[in-house]
C-alpha cells in the first residue's frame, strides 16, 4: 500500500490550479424563450418566477426586464421554468457560527487551547481574517487511497468536491459539531474510515457553509515510520499535552510541525502518542484559531 506521508515532504515549486472558492455563483445562462402561438423566440435570462410558476421575469439583451406568462410559452420552456431554482451566491469567505466562550473555556478545554496556541504561535498571528484566500492550500499530494491520483484541496473548497477527490468510495460519515477548542465557532466534523498507509480515519472540518477549513488523518494504534525527518521541526508541549486537537485528548504527545507556508500557505502538525495524528491547517485558519484562542481565554 502506498505510504501516506512522502508527499508532505516535497514542497511543490508551483501552486497547482485549484477550484475557485468564495466567488459568486455562475451567472444564469441566456436562452431563447419561444411564444407557443407565434413561434417567435426572444433571447433572455431568467431572473425570477412566481411561486406557482405562472409567470416569470426575463432580462432581455437590451437590459429590460419583461414579465412573461408561462402558459404562453412552448412546453420546453414551461418545463425549464418548473425545474429552475434561483442561483445562490457562494459565500465570500469562511462562515462561522455563534461563539460560546464559556463552553469553550471551561474545564480542560482551556488547556487544549493553550496547547494549540503554543504550537501555532510560531506559524501565524492572531487575526480575524474571514476572507476566501483561494491561494492557501490544505492538502497537495496523492488521494487518500491506494493508487489514487495527485489532488489539491484549497482552503474553503466545497465539502462534496473535496470528499470526491480524497477517497474513492466514501463510506458512511459520522457528522457532528466540532468540539475543537480554539477553532472558530460553528465548525463541523465529518469523519470517515479510510485506508492510507497506517492511517485509518479521516476528519474533514467544515464551516457553516460546508466549506473545508482543515483536514485530519489519524492512526489509532500505529505510528508512521516516515515521521519525523529533518524537514519536521520539533515543538515542545508538557508531558500531559493534547494528543488530538479535533477530538480533544491528552496523553503526552510528541509534536512535530512541517512548515510549508512559503509556497503552499499551510502547515502539518504531527501528534505522536499511542498512534499518529496529522492535522493539516492552512495559514488563514492558523491566524483565525490564534484570534479565537485569545478571545476565548480572556473571557474565562
Amino acid at each position: 500500500m502506498k505510504t501516506f506521508l512522502p508527499p508532505f515532504l516535497i514542497v511543490a515549486a508551483m501552486l497547482a490550479a485549484g477550484v475557485a472558492v468564495g466567488q459568486e455563483a455562475k451567472a444564469e445562462p441566456s436562452r431563447a424563450w419561444t411564444v407557443a402561438k407565434t413561434g417567435k423566440a426572444n433571447p433572455g435570462t431568467l431572473v425570477s418566477k412566481s411561486p406557482d410558476n405562472a409567470s416569470i421575469v426575463v432580462k432581455m439583451a437590451d437590459g429590460r426586464e419583461v414579465t412573461v406568462k408561462t402558459a404562453d410559452l412552448i412546453q420546453a420552456d414551461r418545463d425549464y421554468v418548473a425545474k429552475w431554482t434561483s442561483p445562490v451566491a457562494a459565500p465570500k469567505g469562511i462562515v462561522r457560527g455563534r461563539s460560546n466562550p464559556l463552553a469553550q473555556a471551561e474545564g480542560g478545554k482551556s488547556r487544549v487551547m493553550e496547547d494549540l496556541r503554543s504550537v501555532l504561535s510560531k506559524y501565524g498571528t492572531p487575526k480575524e481574517d474571514t476572507d476566501p484566500h483561494p491561494d492557501a492550500l490544505i492538502y497537495k499530494g496523492p488521494a487518500w487511497y491506494d493508487g489514487g491520483p495527485q489532488i489539491t484541496i484549497p482552503y474553503l473548497m466545497p465539502m462534496d468536491q473535496a470528499l470526491a477527490l480524497l477517497v474513492k468510495r466514501p463510506g458512511p460519515a459520522s457528522r457532528r459539531p466540532a468540539v475543537a477548542p480554539g477553532f472558530p465557532p460553528g465548525m463541523e466534523v465529518h469523519e470517515y474510515d479510510i485506508r492510507s498507509g497506517v492511517f485509518n480515519r479521516m476528519f474533514i472540518i467544515v464551516d457553516q457553509a460546508q466549506q473545508v477549513v482543515a483536514l485530519q488523518a489519524k492512526s489509532e494504534n500505529k505510528n508512521d515510520p516516515a515521521i519525523p525527518t529533518q524537514q519536521w521541526k520539533e515543538e515542545q508541549m508538557p508531558m500531559s499535552s493534547t494528543s488530538d486537537f479535533i477530538e480533544p485528548k491528552t496523553g503526552g504527545a510528541r509534536v512535530h510541525v512541517l512548515d510549508m507556508r512559503a509556497k503552499q500557505k499551510r502547515i502539518v502538525i504531527d501528534l505522536e502518542a499511542k498512534g499518529e495524528t496529522l492535522l493539516l491547517l492552512p495559514q488563514p485558519m492558523i491566524n483565525l484559531c490564534l484570534f479565537h484562542i485569545g478571545e476565548d481565554l480572556r473571557k474565562r
